[in-house]
């Protein structure tokens, strides 16, 4: 009897000792797993989910009291919606945020970056779009991308156009009329039996062109986001230099000779018809884009055994009336990342320092230039050395580096996309259908900015 008490007693006493200790791990680090600190991540870049997801764990790995819950949404509207929902509900700590009409609207509830030390290796152009006022900056960007006229140079050369010899907005359009006369006429039908045009104007992608095209339209009306922001009337002072432009485009996007149902037709063409349905396979041989395409002609060279990563190049984003200032590439920050300041004092200062791995650590640095295809903002001259980009993302990376480039390229989403795109982009579809004239939807521009202006003022007083 004795020894079954002596037995009873051991067992409870060692019962009593193995969960005093998984206790004491608990309260210290992990414990049993449940008491980790937990980051919640929205991402609005799904296209690099993946390799994201692979570092959230290296991390957690380097880091074992953390645990990172990453989400990555895309498609605009959604995006908004979900993230509206998880700040009212602080449910999130980390997310993504475009443009200071953005930033300024959720502002309240945005942790101020100013003092990061990563924030103070970027430049403040790049940085514009999440600075207030008070030159506080309240988000940090997620990669750097840019754009200007993407095309394939081989088709060109195959017509007797030397690409690098381009320098002007009047040169491209002679070289693009080159191009067009040696497709109608089937000199390029050997090499590249599927060509139709030299573009697909993806009318029905109001992103594309109301608001990269505008972006580089208004560029030269306001210093920067903040005073596009403020401002209650919009000059729209290069306003035929933008119907030119889109003219110019449009007209070369049409078989044989160009007339107003043909043009009509455009609006019916959407992002992946003008850039997957034709760029790719070889029906046109030009278009407006940028880095973030790169990925998906790389995925299209694997999968068709072709050679298009050597053959597209990029060119300065062009515009009717820049001869004398010289044509220049677009670099800006699409996504910021910034932190809710609803989060705990610990996950605030998890997540910066999180940001901070991201854009130090070697094996981050690597994942992003090799897998993501993104420029980092804070790259680097040595950072070339050791990383290859891409012949688009090349010219970039020199641009960013050189601070030769459009600055202020996000103005136009000061007023939300709701006023680029539905707004402006809408006016100018009715423009391409032939319903309206283009001095309509310059007044439509005008007062639709004014509108919406007077609407964030009084969404401010309130």
């Amino acid at each position: 009897m004795k020894k079954i008490k002596l037995k009873i007693k051991t067992l409870l006493l060692g019962s009593v000792v193995v969960l005093s200790t998984c206790l004491l791990s608990s309260l210290l680090l992990s414990g049993c797993g449940s008491n980790k600190i937990k980051i919640s991540i929205l991402s609005h870049k799904p296209e690099i989910d993946k390799p994201l997801q692979e570092l959230c764990r290296i991390y957690e790995q380097e880091n074992p009291n953390i645990k990172i819950e990453l989400q990555s949404i895309g498609g605009g509207n959604d995006y908004e919606s979900n993230l509206l929902s998880k700040l009212n509900s602080k449910s999130v700590d980390m997310f993504c945020i475009e443009g200071l009409g953005n930033m300024m609207s959720i502002k309240s509830k945005l942790v101020d970056l100013t003092e990061m030390p990563l924030i103070k290796k970027c430049s403040s152009e790049i940085l514009d779009p999440v600075t207030d006022e008070n030159k506080k900056i309240y988000g940090f960007p997620v990669a750097i991308e840019g754009y200007g006229f993407m095309v394939n140079k081989a088709a060109f050369e195959a017509a007797g156009v030397d690409v690098a010899e381009i320098k002007s907005f009047a040169q491209f359009e002679e070289s693009c009329k080159i191009l067009k006369n040696a497709v109608e006429s089937g000199k390029l039908k050997n090499k590249f039996p599927n060509a139709k045009t030299v573009w697909k104007f993806p009318g029905k992608a109001t992103w594309s062109f109301a608001n990269h095209a505008l972006h580089v339209a208004l560029a030269d009306d306001f210093k920067n986001s903040l005073e596009a922001y403020n401002s209650s009337n919009l000059a729209f002072t290069r306003a035929y230099d933008y119907k030119k432009l889109i003219d110019f485009q449009t007209a070369y996007s049409i078989e044989g000779e160009p007339n107003k149902d043909k043009i009509a037709n455009l609006n019916a063409v959407d992002y992946s018809a003008s850039f997957d349905g034709s760029f790719l396979v070889g029906q046109s041989f030009a278009c407006q884009q940028g880095t973030w395409v790169m990925p998906q002609v790389e995925k299209y060279d694997k999968e068709n055994k072709t050679a298009m990563m050597q053959e597209v190049d990029l060119l300065p984003f062009f515009m009717p009336g820049d001869a004398d200032r010289g044509s220049k590439f677009v670099v800006l920050s699409g996504q910021n990342w910034a932190i809710s300041n609803s989060s705990s004092e610990k996950q605030i200062e998890l997540c910066k320092k999180f940001i901070e791995w991201l854009y130090s650590s070697e094996v981050a640095k690597e994942k992003m230039a090799n897998e993501m295809t993104l420029i980092s903002p804070v790259v680097s001259v040595d950072d070339l050395k050791n990383f290859k980009f891409d012949n688009v993302s090349q010219r970039i990376v020199d641009s960013y580096l050189s601070g030769n480039y459009i600055k202020g390229g996000s103005v136009g989403i000061v007023r939300t996309e709701g006023w680029s795109l539905q707004v402006f982009g809408t006016a100018v579809q009715e423009y391409l259908a032939g319903k309206i004239p283009f001095e309509e939807v310059i007044t439509r521009a005008k007062n639709g900015w004014s509108e919406k202006y007077a609407a964030q003022v009084k969404t401010s007083a309130n």
